[in-house]
């Protein structure tokens, strides 16, 4: 379909493992829309994330991800620990041959091309494509705010999701994805996670087993430490008979 299923806006030159984790978390549970910033900036009907539209798709996984070769892409949170609790294939494109992400880079190309690139203080694509002149004057005369930058990137995905495609027909992504559920009287079943919707930000979090410490005897009540730093809660904190007992943390 094309379809953006979610995102996250990154504010450095460089994406980290977190960021990958976090977006796969965002397509499974949905993720908030942004506080809308400017007046008049308004969503197309019916558009928005699969997974928020689009009923079936509400705890919907992935099966393949086709990744390039960025660092934050190999880390052991993406190829190990994620990849064990949900279940999908990784494969990593040889460098410089983008046709294997075509759809990655198309959305980032509108992305660049429809919101970034039309600031009046954008640094183009390069040094020498696309910078607007005295970028850097007009960027402190006249600033970006953060919750209007979020604004204008979650309307540009939502109205990518709802244009329609050639390639798809003559369909919007979303309506590409509903035609393809409707099929065969529903005979597509979608992959989803169990419980999706109940589990929300635990899914993709990193656990830890660790013990309980404390002492009756001494009077120290009950904690657990993690890397060097003792952490206890108000239900923990009188809970004497789990000292020795072992929790899960989420972290």
């Amino acid at each position: 379909s094309g379809a953006v299923l979610s995102y996250k806006c990154v504010f450095r030159s460089e994406i980290s493992a977190t960021d990958v984790v976090d977006v796969m978390r965002y397509s499974v549970v949905g993720q908030q829309k942004p506080e809308p910033g400017i007046e008049g900036l308004i969503y197309p009907e019916g558009s928005g994330l699969p997974n928020d539209v689009i009923p079936q798709c509400k705890g919907a996984l992935f099966t393949v991800v086709k990744f390039d070769g960025a660092l934050a892409h190999l880390s052991v949170k993406v190829t190990n620990a994620a990849r064990k609790e949900l279940g999908y294939f990784w494969t990593v494109g040889a460098p410089a041959h983008f046709e294997r992400r075509p759809c990655v880079e198309h959305v980032f190309g509108l992305l660049s091309n429809n919101v970034f690139c039309r600031l009046l203080s954008t640094t183009g694509h390069g040094p020498n494509n696309g910078r607007a002149e005295n970028c850097e004057e007009v960027a402190t005369q006249a600033p970006i705010l953060v919750e209007h930058l979020l604004h204008l990137l979650d309307v540009e995905i939502a109205q990518h999701n709802t244009r329609m495609s050639e390639g798809l027909f003559f369909l919007s992504p979303l309506d590409f994805i509903r035609q393809k559920l409707e099929k065969d009287h529903q005979h597509f079943m979608v992959r989803t996670l169990p419980d999706a919707s109940a589990m929300g930000d635990t899914i993709l979090q990193m656990k830890k087993t660790v013990n309980v410490r404390g002492s009756k005897k001494n009077g120290r009540h009950p904690y657990i430490q993690f890397m060097k730093v003792r952490y206890t809660s108000s239900y923990l904190h009188d809970a004497w008979a789990m000292i020795g007992s072992k929790v899960v943390l989420h972290i």
